[in-house]
């Protein structure tokens, strides 16, 4: 009882093993229903236990990998999802029959009456996976790839359903034979489209000595199989590329956003020109304007935001950082700070609250990490109604604007 609920804990576990793992940086991490696919398998399998090598008549007779004397047919049906380009994760139902020597009590290994492939052992084997593409691993995920290896380890649960002689039909008597399963392997993978695979596995599997109900010196037995098969992968299948930050066009933005502080900081430090002096008795002429018309009325820089968030980005911050100095630098100066989201993405209602969540971000990150008064910053958002870039995705931005 106990051997079962470890296997459970452990086939309960593999999934959010394979989760767990890292995930290169240039791919999106896939939801729940994507990469699930499900494979089947039909082939050849064969038993590896104490009558694999025998003595008749004082010689030894082995049983060969290579003789066909000693395989019998083997199926396997599976369900399972990639989690990233490298790791994946399955649950593998297999079976049929093998196999096994004579087994009448009181023999001895030596009897002549022990003969290899007199019974025939009925048995599932189910057990949870966890694979490594190493494709991906070492060259890179590509969704092309003709060809791929993928190992993968496991446990699983193993039952006998029956023992046949093959000569009289009878059945063995037999105890409770279940058996925890240590399975590994080696899955080829060829594709043929998109959504198939052609498959070679070959994989072995650890088990109990009582499995064919014959308990003999080693506290294992063994099986071996080799299986064809095709593999089909449900959409939505593959990896969404994650492109990296563009660093020239940051390199760019903080060039522009130089420029423009120091045109600002020029145009607010000149001085202006004093009214005249009011005459008694006869109305004050008017004062000259300010010189604004040098002034620059652009922006003095942007924080970028990722599609659909809020989240100001650590390659961002120096912008808000320059911002903030900004505002330090020209004490008189108010900043309006205004939140935009790309029209091409979302609904208008969504991008409306989602250019505040922007706007709120950048100002709370001015206010609580850098000190700026509260009545210094004004906030405002557009959602997408405004469109202050030509290119759709530079809209998903905050931008600063000054205020006197």
């Amino acid at each position: 009882m106990k051997t079962r609920k470890l296997l459970f804990l452990l086939l309960f576990m593999v999934p959010f093993f394979a989760f767990s793992q890292s995930q290169k940086d240039d791919v999106k991490l896939n939801r729940f229903w994507d990469n699930w696919f499900v494979s089947g398998g039909v082939g050849g399998q064969m038993f590896l236990g104490e009558d694999y090598t025998t003595k008749l008549g004082g010689k030894s007779q082995q049983s060969s990998l290579f003789s066909l004397d000693y395989w019998t047919p083997a199926v396997n049906f599976s369900v399972g999802k990639w989690f990233t380009p490298v790791v994946g994760s399955r649950i593998q139902l297999g079976g049929l029959g093998f196999f096994c020597r004579d087994q009448r009590p009181g023999g001895t290994i030596e009897t002549e009456n022990f003969r290899y492939g007199k019974y025939n052992v009925q048995y599932f084997n189910v057990h949870g996976d966890v694979m490594f593409n190493l494709n991906n691993l070492f060259a890179g995920y590509n969704p092309d790839r003709f060809f791929s290896i993928s190992p993968f380890l496991g446990v699983g649960y193993e039952k006998t359903l029956k023992i046949v002689n093959k000569d009289s039909k009878a059945k063995i008597k037999q105890n409770d034979n279940g058996n925890l399963s240590f399975n590994a392997g080696l899955l080829f993978g060829f594709r043929l489209s998109d959504a198939l695979d052609l498959n070679l596995e070959l994989q072995g599997a650890v088990i109990g000595d009582n499995f064919n109900g014959y308990i003999h010196r080693s506290p294992y037995d063994g099986l071996v199989a080799a299986t064809v098969g095709v593999t089909y992968k449900f959409k939505k299948r593959g990896f969404e590329s994650c492109p990296g930050p563009d660093e020239s066009e940051i390199l760019r933005l903080l060039d522009e956003n130089y420029r423009l502080r120091d045109e600002l900081n020029a145009c607010l430090t000149k001085p202006v020109p004093p009214c005249p002096p009011c005459l008694p008795g006869q109305p004050c002429p008017p004062c000259p304007p300010c010189p604004k018309e040098d002034c620059p009325s652009a922006a003095i820089g942007v924080v970028k935001f990722a599609l659909a968030s809020a989240v100001i980005a650590p390659d961002q911050r120096l912008n808000v950082f320059n911002a903030a100095e900004y505002l330090k630098n020209n004490p008189g100066v108010k900043l309006q700070v205004v939140g935009y989201a790309d029209v091409k993405t979302g609904k208008a209602a969504s991008n409306l609250k989602l250019s505040e969540k922007r706007a709120k971000a950048v100002a709370k990150m001015l206010v609580n990490k850098y000190g700026i008064p509260e009545n210094r910053i004004e906030i405002s958002w557009n959602g997408d109604k405004v469109q202050p870039f030509e290119v759709n995705e530079w809209n998903r931005v905050v931008i600063f604007v000054p205020q006197k």
